[in-house]
């Protein structure tokens, strides 16, 4: 079972992952970008609820951020491979353009730079891929199935 907090005042310090990931070295060494790696369970939870590390204990979302967004969708994609999840040949280069773009807006899992609107479009374009990805719904040349 998935815990969830609807209210982030109660999220424990130290959080565990579902049984079904298999393990807590699935987050271990997960490269977002070249400035910031998820080496933790407590870096994964963060990234993938949309906050920055230091927002943790503030309970502050940044799910306004294109790129705080597109690096959740993103990490739980390369959980999701990393579990053992197939996968389009397409989504690689993808994930690589998605590296590349957090690397250019200095995204290191603390803050971002300020995004341009082309940025911030691509960041929701390929957060919507990924999106499509983790929730199976996703064809084999990269598109997203209605």
């Amino acid at each position: 079972m998935i815990d969830h907090y609807d209210d982030l005042s109660d999220v424990p310090e130290r959080h565990h992952f579902p049984v079904y990931l298999g393990t807590e070295d699935l987050l271990v060494g997960v490269p977002m970008g070249t400035l910031f790696t998820v080496n933790s369970c407590n870096d994964g939870f963060t990234v993938l609820s949309k906050r920055f590390l230091e927002s943790t204990t503030k309970r502050k979302s940044n799910a306004s951020n294109a790129a705080v967004n597109m690096a959740a969708q993103e990490l739980a994609v390369k959980l999701n491979i990393r579990a053992g999840a197939g996968f389009p040949g397409c989504l690689a280069a993808l994930i690589i353009q998605a590296d590349n773009l957090l690397t250019a807006v200095h995204y290191d899992g603390t803050s971002t730079d300020n995004l341009t609107p082309a940025q911030s479009q691509q960041f929701n374009t390929l957060a919507g891929i990924f999106d499509a990805y983790n929730n199976n719904k996703l064809s084999a040349t990269c598109t997203p199935i209605p």
